[in-house]
């Protein structure tokens, strides 16, 4: 009796246990999602529904990315109904909508072909999200697009302002607010720098430019703003080794960057991943059931080694899946294969020493395969040109059996090789057997000689006859004017100048006796101007095609002889060149533009020395 009592004691406390538990959890399970359906809708338009147990108290929080093209959507302390994790649509772009359980709630993923416009409402236990399939045209939008604003034409946003600010921490916090909360945005990090796209978002023109936030003193020293096709893309550049996070609250889109400390540079940064996300979270798992559940998430058909063993632990959220298998195959010194839809793994070194082994074996047939001949016929290149290209030491096209000759009168080649490499060489020779671009260049070399001489002389006297005085323009002049009885005979015009500057060898002068006084008074002038011009040109107008890339040169003159002695005694005749040449090499570019580089020489014969 005593014991059947005990033993009712431990089953009431049990049931006491189990009725708490039970009590516990209903306190704090979220509203259940037990289906998900699809209805294809006028005008191009699929309506997702997503069918809680319950009225949803909070809206859930919705990301659009680019690459690959999804909607997630975030549901706070939700559950999920089991066997709900993939429902497949195919519908309108559609094709599938996937539910994973993570610590903070429910995330929804709606995975499309192509980023698409798109509402979402909640009414009670119903989350209805409707999915354009149309081309983002104006007429449509004004159809499909809901609550909009001025947002029009192909945008489905619109950025109203950019913000910087410094965080408590130190860290720079850039904030973008949107007019809307729909919005598609892809933030990555490529060459030391941010981009944040908006995808289908229109920017305002106030907002274009460049904002130099160094004098905050963050780890972010420039923002650039630019608007492209459909896109407008947020640029941010840090001055340091950088982490970065960013999330969108409603209409604001909050990105963080810190300063890394703590830098791995085992990781590699510069790899993308553009799987579709997945979860991961499991204990001392098998390497291999890790993998047999990444294969069977991408429909994968999955081979593994033998030497493939051991158990791992992973805690992976939202991570995509090309990612999610090299972190499992990174830290189990694996490695993967993909032929066609088949995954293989296995060790790093065992494939490695798999492939080494097909090589050999390639390389031995191909040392026993069977040499055969081909002619080759040239159109526009020279056959020579090709066989020195062929016949290179360094990355030769044919084997080491193999061999090519040149007939120059046919301009033809002759190869002898393996069936390989005889394809290799011509497909080569289609690529580069090509007419060349050329151009037709007529230059005017023009070189003048502008010598103008200008000169003025005058040339003027005054002679007078006192009583006791003589003036004139020399003493022989003054004296002759003193003793000169009348005009007839006074001295000459050359001794009564008293200014004197005339030039030599005038073109032409004016002479005039302007008085003759009665007082015995002369006045003489004469003037005289020379204007000499000295003007020689000597023209060239060269005319010069050339192909592309290709030097041309044009010369004309003569060649002048010198002796040269030589160490020995005996001296030979060389020449040199003087001669007005043109050189140029052409650039042709694609937009049918030419660059270029000119070389231009005008050598004239210099003074004789003796030596």
């Amino acid at each position: 009796m005593y014991k059947d009592v005990l033993w009712l004691h431990r089953i009431s406390r049990v049931l006491l246990v189990a009725v708490a538990l039970v009590t516990v959890n209903t306190a704090i399970a979220g509203p259940l999602l037990y289906d998900v359906r699809y209805n294809p809708l006028l005008k191009g338009e699929t309506e997702l529904q997503l069918v809680f147990d319950e009225e949803l108290t909070l809206e859930p929080k919705v990301q659009v990315f680019n690459s690959p093209a999804r909607i997630e959507m975030f549901f706070d302390t939700a559950e999920l109904e089991v066997g709900l994790n993939d429902v497949a649509v195919n519908q309108a772009g559609i094709s599938n909508v996937t539910n994973v359980l993570t610590d903070s709630g429910l995330k929804v993923t709606v995975n499309l072909d192509r980023l698409k416009i798109y509402e979402t409402e909640v009414h009670n236990n119903l989350v209805s999200i409707r999915v354009s399939d149309n081309p983002l045209t104006e007429s449509e939008n004004e159809d499909v697009v809901m609550d909009s604003g001025d947002v029009s034409g192909n945008y489905i946003n619109r950025i109203q302002s950019i913000d910087f600010r410094r965080g408590e921490k130190g860290e720079a916090k850039v904030l973008v607010f949107l007019q809307d909360t729909q919005a598609a945005i892809e933030v990555h990090e490529s060459g030391g720098k941010i981009y944040a796209d908006f995808h289908h978002t229109d920017i305002l023109d106030d907002l274009l430019y460049e904002l130099d936030v160094l004098d905050f003193g963050t780890v972010v020293s420039n923002i650039e703003t630019f608007k492209e096709d459909g896109l407008s893309r947020v640029v941010i550049e840090p001055n340091a080794q950088f982490t970065f996070t960013y999330q969108q609250i409603d209409n604001i889109l909050t990105l963080t960057v810190e300063k890394d400390e703590t830098q791995n540079a085992y990781l590699d940064g510069g790899v993308e991943y553009q799987g579709r996300p997945m979860t991961l979270n499991f204990q001392d798992i098998s390497v291999r059931a890790a993998l047999q559940i990444i294969a069977g998430y991408n429909d994968f058909n999955l081979v593994t080694s033998d030497s493939v063993t051991g158990n791992i632990t992973l805690r992976l959220d939202g991570v995509p899946w090309d990612q999610a298998l090299d972190v499992v195959l990174r830290i189990k010194g694996l490695d993967k294969r993909m032929d066609g839809s088949i995954l293989m793994v296995a060790p790093a070194e065992e494939l490695a020493a798999r492939e080494a082994k097909d090589l050999k074996a390639k390389q031995q047939v191909e040392d026993l395969e069977p040499l055969y001949s081909e002619y080759i016929r040239l159109n526009y290149a020279k056959a020579e040109n090709f066989a020195d290209l062929l016949k290179t030491d360094r990355n030769s096209i044919i084997t080491a059996r193999g061999s090519v000759s040149v007939d120059q009168r046919t301009n033809t080649l002759l190869v002898k090789d393996t069936v390989k490499s005889i394809e290799n060489i011509r497909r080569m020779i289609e690529t580069l057997d090509i007419p060349v671009q050329q151009v037709v260049i007529e230059s005017r070399m023009v070189t003048v000689r502008d010598n103008v001489t200008e000169d003025l002389g005058v040339r003027w006297g005054f002679s007078d006859q006192g009583s006791s005085v003589g003036i004139s323009g020399s003493l022989e002049g003054a004296e002759g004017i003193y003793n000169a009885t009348s005009t007839s005979n006074a001295p000459s015009i050359s001794d009564r100048l008293n200014v004197n500057l005339p030039i030599s060898n005038p073109a032409a002068s004016i002479g005039l006796h302007i008085a003759k006084l009665a007082n015995g008074t002369l006045i003489d002038l004469e003037l005289s101007a020379l204007e000499e011009e000295n003007k020689g040109e000597i023209i060239a107008s060269p005319r010069i095609i050339a192909a592309n890339q290709q030097k041309a040169r044009i010369e004309q003159g003569t060649e002048i002889p010198y002796t040269e002695s030589a160490s020995s005694g005996a001296t030979t005749v060389s020449f040199k060149k003087a001669v007005l040449s043109l050189e140029v090499t052409p650039h042709i570019t694609p937009d049918n533009k030419v660059i270029l580089d000119l070389i231009i020489t005008q050598d004239t014969r210099g003074d004789t020395v003796q030596t």
